[in-house]
């Protein structure tokens, strides 16, 4: 074992590492991406990064400590395939899988699965909504809707009785009223206030909806609008009336998938991989930026949006990406996320950071303060045509006839690897 500034002991097990947490100890282990779970020997480096030797398979760096969780179905989760997520009043993450619905209660360390019973049973749940009274609002890829009461596990199913035909709900979102708006395949649904039973639903009429339109994603804006994303373009309602907004507004495209609103400017993207378009002034002077690949986006494939205090959080095919002030910033496995492929409905933003939902599980970043040039090992050059090594502060000197040359810049900072950035200058 070994003294550690930060958990103040580790101790190497044949199971895993196993760290003090809470009043008990997590073992990291194979599960948590070690080579394997003998454990010989683990110390953290200058940078803070904890080195783990393994009995027979190597070293690996903790990638992510401190800023990554993880979840998968080992953990407890029905299945690693996830979509929505919502909080209850008591701070459980609710997820829909592809099996069911699990909870996840970040403060004690504990994964339960629920069921829904009927139809969706075996099927996707695409998304989940938790009122004020903690009880969670469920929508399937078939089945409908249906509301689960965690304390008595009880399950109640909506449908034609209630005033909803939907069977195919790609999303809910619950408003300041407490009325819950339920969008999917054939229609968007708002109930009366689901604090008070029995709960109704009355179907929205949506100027120039097409047979079988489907609606897939929401968002509400600061002035009580809510804004919803369609096969057939853009909707927002505000004062009980709607407005429909498409390509000669200035869309990309009719096929609006994700969504989100960030201090008054409405971010979309769009089912096919075409990048994003930040409307901003929608209430005033309608003007639309489009972002992709080609302005600087790291991919066009948009899965997810979310945002909260300020960033603009993006779930790709490739990571998740991060906009906050005028540069978009990725991350993926390699700094710790379980995995780089996100899902449909995927981000929950935070003040402090983000869920994720994945194609292999769950994901919870809470990101640390960049790095500064204080904090930087320095670098060292390499000129590689004589094979000659410099200091960073040692002056390199070249022969006159050597005209094409190549310098190669090389560091021992593992930490944040593929952000860390140099500047140089040639005199």
């Amino acid at each position: 074992m070994k003294a550690d500034p930060i958990y103040g002991i580790t101790v190497p097990t044949n199971e895993g590492l196993a760290v003090p947490e809470g009043g008990g100890w997590r073992i990291v282990g194979e599960r948590n991406g070690l080579a394997s779970d003998a454990v010989a020997t683990a110390i953290r480096d200058r940078e803070g990064s904890m080195w783990i030797g393994m009995r027979g398979t190597g070293v690996d760096r903790w990638v992510g400590e401190g800023e990554w969780e993880n979840w998968t179905k080992p953990d407890g989760l029905t299945a690693d395939v996830l979509w929505g997520m919502a909080k209850d009043p008591q701070g459980r993450l609710w997820l829909g899988t592809s099996q069911n619905v699990s909870m996840v209660d970040p403060s004690r360390g504990l994964v339960k699965i629920w069921g829904t019973g009927g139809q969706t049973k075996r099927d996707r749940v695409l998304t989940v909504e938790a009122d004020r009274t903690g009880r969670i609002w469920v929508g399937g890829a078939s089945g409908g809707l249906a509301r689960l009461d965690p304390k008595t596990s009880a399950i109640q199913r909506f449908g034609e009785a209630q005033g909803i035909h939907i069977d195919n709900v790609r999303r809910l979102l619950l408003d300041s009223a407490d009325t819950l708006w339920v969008m999917g395949v054939g229609g968007v649904y708002r109930s009366s206030n689901v604090l008070r039973d029995p709960v109704s639903f009355k179907k929205q009429i949506i100027p120039s909806e097409a047979p079988g339109q489907t609606y897939a994603n929401a968002a509400l804006d600061d002035d009580g609008c809510i804004w919803i994303t369609s096969s057939q373009g853009l909707y927002r309602n505000g004062g009980g009336r709607w407005f429909q907004y498409g390509e000669r507004d200035g869309l990309k495209s009719l096929s609006v998938g994700a969504i989100a609103i960030s201090n008054g400017t409405v971010w979309v993207s769009y089912r096919s991989p075409i990048g994003i378009s930040m409307i901003s002034h929608p209430h005033e002077r309608w003007s639309v930026t489009d972002l992709s690949t080609s302005t600087g986006l790291p991919t066009n494939m948009i899965y997810a949006l979310g945002s909260k205090g300020g960033s603009v959080w993006a779930g790709t095919d490739s990571g998740v990406l991060r906009f906050q002030g005028a540069d978009w910033k990725r991350f993926s496995q390699v700094d710790g996320m379980v995995w780089d492929d996100c899902d449909t409905n995927g981000i929950l933003a935070e003040e402090a950071g983000v869920w994720i939902a994945t194609s292999r599980g769950l994901s919870h970043f809470t990101p640390r303060p960049a790095r500064t040039g204080r904090d930087l090992r320095a670098p060292f050059l390499k000129y590689i045509g004589l094979d000659k090594m410099a200091g960073a502060g040692d002056e390199l000197t070249l022969p006159w006839a050597s005209r094409n040359f190549s310098i190669a810049w090389d560091s021992v900072n593992y930490r944040d690897e593929p952000n860390v950035r140099y500047e140089f200058r040639l005199n």
